[in-house]
């Protein structure tokens, strides 16, 4: 699913996309998001692991979105990603969402 949507939730526009796409044209997803996108979901749902790579991506999107005054949020992200994140302490820099019905993993 490679879809985007713009919801307009009050003073704030948001854009919501597959974190498939802010992972592998971050540079290109900022610059296609307009001035009046304030917030930027990426929808976690269907992506598997998280590795570090996937980490590092995420922070220089996380920098980038922070330099124009927009705000980053991850959604939907399965416990495995959660505890990854946790144990990287990751999820202190992150706004993050998780839903642990859509995992379909063993935390083993």
């Amino acid at each position: 699913m490679n879809t985007r949507q713009q919801i307009n939730t009050s003073s704030q526009a948001l854009l919501t996309m597959p974190i498939e796409s802010g992972l592998k044209y971050s540079k290109r997803a900022i610059k296609a998001i307009t001035p009046d996108i304030h917030i930027v979901e990426m929808d976690m749902a269907s992506r598997g692991e998280l590795n570090t790579r996937d980490l590092g991506k995420l922070l220089r999107l996380q920098k980038m979105m922070h330099e124009q005054g927009k705000h980053l949020k991850l959604a939907n992200i399965s416990l495995r990603n959660m505890m990854f994140l946790e144990l990287t302490q990751a999820n202190e820099i992150f706004d993050i969402t998780w839903n642990h019905n859509l995992n379909s993993d063993s935390a083993a």
